[in-house]
């Protein structure tokens, strides 16, 4: 009888029946029973996005930490429901645990752009720069947006604006032609003469984009040669920024880049 009555707990939810939620848990469902999916109730309240029901769930005592799974973090962060995600931190729920593909609530929080999210995760204390399973931080992520807000707030909070390995958070910016997004992240102390695994600098990558939208990127490389940007810094074919002023060897690199 309780297995029914454990189904009608998630069917409540799906129907966003506050009454049938209330029967089931006085009926003695467990609120943390995980259906042939593995997922709980509050999974189920968190994507259906019934948040009244979640307040019934996590009233009644349900588990807000999974060992495999942080789910409930992840949802609250992605969705901007900081109110109940900042409730819930007081109540133990842990920010830091290791969601899908390696991220945490924080890189998805910024991902959505929910700033009042990011804004709580950052004062519970979210490890700022914890990177994910593709070797990639928050601020990255900020920075591919272009998410001038969120970017100062990370930074704020001590961000490493030179912490990947492979890529950086200045290329990203300047790939996607956010010069103002450069800017802070220059005056922060990013590295302009930084290089890819390809030997390919922020001043390469840029210029390779020129023709696309020649107002933006030149102004980019503007800014990165007043920081000290190295245009004769040759990738793995030998071929440097500089070489790129050649328009039939930038559009041969651009062309290359798009393969990719």
């Amino acid at each position: 009888m309780k297995k029914i009555w454990n189904s009608l707990l998630i069917r409540s939810i799906k129907l966003n029946c506050k009454r049938l939620m209330l029967r089931t848990i006085h009926m003695g469902a467990d609120i943390d029973w995980l259906d042939k999916n593995g997922m709980a109730p509050v999974e189920y309240a968190c994507i259906y996005e019934n948040y009244d029901l979640l307040k019934i769930l996590v009233n009644a005592g349900c588990e807000i930490n999974w060992k495999d799974h942080n789910s409930l973090c992840l949802y609250l962060a992605a969705r901007n429901e900081y109110k109940l995600l900042w409730a819930l931190i007081q109540r133990g729920l842990d920010i830091n645990a290791d969601t899908y593909r390696g991220s945490t609530a924080l890189y998805w929080a910024v991902q959505e752009n929910s700033f009042e999210s990011v804004e709580v995760l950052m004062k519970a204390g979210a490890k700022v720069n914890m990177l994910d399973a593709e070797g990639l931080s928050p601020l990255y992520c900020a920075c591919g947006d272009g998410n001038n807000k969120v970017v100062r707030l990370l930074l704020k909070y001590h961000a490493d604006v030179n912490l990947e390995k492979e890529t950086s958070v200045l290329m990203i910016a300047c790939c996607f032609g956010h010069y103002s997004t450069a800017q802070i992240l220059l005056e922060n102390g990013a590295n302009v003469n930084f290089c890819d695994e390809d030997g390919r600098n922020v001043l390469f990558h840029s210029r390779a984009r020129r023709d696309s939208a020649p107002k933006t990127y030149l102004k980019i490389e503007e800014l990165l040669y007043s920081y000290g940007a190295d245009d004769s810094v040759k990738d793995y074919r030998g071929i440097s920024a500089k070489d790129m002023e050649d328009s039939k060897i930038r559009k041969m690199i651009w062309n290359e880049l798009v393969g990719e």
